[in-house]
């Protein structure tokens, strides 16, 4: 799984690519997991109001090219 984060004065960020719930067919197994094409992203920081209200904010790009029907997704994801 790809990780990416950073620390910024404001804000904690965090940028991962899902991996396959069931690799075998594609590739992988127990001990090899294979990325998807889903990128998740997750920006925290503390509320500029109120020290006591973290604000959690999420955004999920599929970056493929096959076409998928929308569906939910449990949040927070293995981020």
């Amino acid at each position: 799984m790809l990780v990416e984060d950073s620390l910024a004065s404001d804000h904690l960020y965090t940028r991962t690519r899902a991996i396959e719930w069931y690799p075998d067919n594609k590739g992988g197994g127990k001990t090899g997991p294979v990325g998807t094409d889903v990128v998740m992203e997750q920006w925290v920081s503390v509320a500029r109001w109120d020290w006591r209200i973290i604000l959690v904010h999420y955004r999920v790009t599929y970056a493929g090219t096959t076409a998928h029907a929308n569906n939910t997704q449990e949040l927070p994801a293995s981020m």
